[in-house]
């Protein structure tokens, strides 16, 4: 079966949720580059900010789905965790992708290519800017949070003697797997050669910064931890910057209550609401839908990282039409077939325009577990010297045809594959036509009892279809 982090959420929070912020690129289109034509970027508050950098799936990053470990003592780890949850920290994803090096600082190339462009703009305006820090890998940011909790060792972070220290450290500093610094995307910046630390008391801050930041938004920047969201993991860093991309920037004109509303162009809105096993398969469900576009928009699934499948967003959803104000034909829903094992499944809504950015509907992690084949012995009934037997047998995480072992009386008697057609059993349980099994097995005269059993693919797994007595 498939559990689901989280579950589905009322239709209003979901709708909420859609409405606050961003699109995601990942593999479904180009990224936002680094230019000002179009409609005028949006104003965004801090939250606002806070909230799109978290939504965005950013290009060429994969998820870190756990929190790696810091000290290595299970419960030291934990009790550290606990306190930067707590504050607003929050897992951040790794690059997939190779990098490259921008002021001597190895980063994405989306961003060294924005950050350049950033760069010659502030040099014409009189401001030098450097980078500073960019990517940090899980490890090296593990050492420097060590470092920073000053030798504490791990018995007292167990014990809680050293809460102190560990809310001193994260005030500035992340736990290894929640920093931005991860995806490749992220700088830390300064004035010359002056520090980061520095670097909000410069002129060329006061004009990265000005007009709600938008010399950094026409390059796709944002703050990472701005001042005035709230709860976002560490105090507000006016030295560091998160590339998102600009049509990213752009689009959130589509969802969120702006001050500049964008006078073109929507991006699609919608959520993934759920993931769960309905007994036919993995059952993917939610809603999407565009602006721009009269009728249904395109959902593109993937799962792990993979792509998965295209399903059209026609379904009828009244819950979302009450709330978002248009017609109730939004809804998708599909099968996936994952074999056993942590999954996470993913879906875009695509974007009408092509190349234009696409909107990340949510992922959910989920693990199948393999409960082995399913089916039913219908008929066994006797045919003169013969007896008939029928049924229907799949196993949700095999392509074809699954064996079935027919036993009369405890012994062997017959090895069918389930491939006949069987209407009924497609559409009552989503699982395939072509699952039927039927055979004519000689007997002796007298009574005799007749099962039937699917045969999994992994040891172990074999079901017992039924059993029935002929005379």
């Amino acid at each position: 079966m498939v559990r689901s982090r989280g579950g589905p959420r009322p239709i209003r929070a979901l709708v909420a949720a859609a409405l606050v912020v961003g699109a995601a690129t990942v593999g479904l289109g180009p990224a936002g580059s680094a230019r000002a034509e179009g409609p005028p970027l949006p104003v965004l508050t801090p939250v606002e900010m806070r909230d799109l950098g978290n939504q965005v799936a950013l290009p060429g990053t994969a998820p870190v789905t756990s929190p790696p470990a810091i000290t290595g003592h299970p419960a030291a780890d934990a009790r550290i965790q606990a306190a930067a949850f707590a504050r607003g920290y929050r897992l951040r994803s790794t690059p997939t992708v190779g990098l490259v090096r921008a002021d001597g600082v190895l980063v994405q190339p989306d961003t060294a290519a924005a950050w350049r462009a950033l760069q010659a703009e502030a040099a014409a305006h009189g401001h030098r800017i450097v980078i500073r820090s960019g990517y940090r890998s899980v490890a090296d940011q593990r050492g420097i949070f060590l470092r920073k909790l000053g030798g504490a060792g791990a018995a007292d972070i167990a014990a809680g003697r050293a809460d102190a220290r560990i809310e001193a450290a994260l005030r500035l500093n992340s736990i290894p797997g929640t920093s931005k610094h991860h995806t490749g995307h992220t700088v830390d910046i300064a004035a010359g050669s002056g520090s980061i630390g520095g670097f909000a008391g410069t002129a060329a801050y006061r004009w990265l910064s000005a007009d709600n930041f938008a010399a950094a938004k026409r390059h796709g920047f944002l703050p990472s931890y701005p001042a005035g969201a709230g709860l976002q993991g560490p105090d507000p860093e006016p030295w560091e910057l998160v590339w998102v991309g600009v049509d990213t920037i752009r689009c959130a004109a589509s969802y969120v209550t702006l001050a500049t509303p964008a006078p073109e162009g929507h991006c699609p809105v919608g959520s993934l609401d759920v993931v769960v096993d309905d007994g036919a398969g993995t059952a993917v469900r939610g809603w999407a839908l565009d602006r721009d576009v009269p009728g249904a928009i395109d959902v593109h699934l993937y799962a792990d990282g993979a792509f998965a499948g295209v399903v059209r967003a026609d379904g009828y959803r009244p819950d979302v039409a009450a709330v978002v104000g248009t017609s109730p034909d939004h809804g998708f829903s599909a099968r996936l077939a994952l074999g056993p094992g942590p999954h996470r499944v993913c879906a875009y809504g695509i974007n009408d325009r092509p190349g234009a950015v696409n909107r990340l509907l949510g992922c959910q992690g989920a693990t199948v577990e393999d409960a082995g084949p399913v089916g039913s012995l219908d008929v066994a009934t006797r045919e003169g010297d013969r007896v008939l037997v029928a049924g229907w047998a799949a196993d949700p995480d095999q392509a074809g045809p699954v064996d079935v072992h027919v036993y009369v009386d405890g012994a062997g008697a017959a090895v069918l594959g389930a491939a006949l057609a069987r209407p009924d059993v497609a559409a009552a349980t989503g699982l395939g036509a072509d699952r039927g099994f039927l055979a004519r097995i000689p007997v002796a005269p007298g009574g005799h009892q007749v099962c039937a059993y699917a045969i999994g693919d992994r040891p172990g797994t074999n079901a017992l279809l039924g059993c029935r007595t002929t005379t």
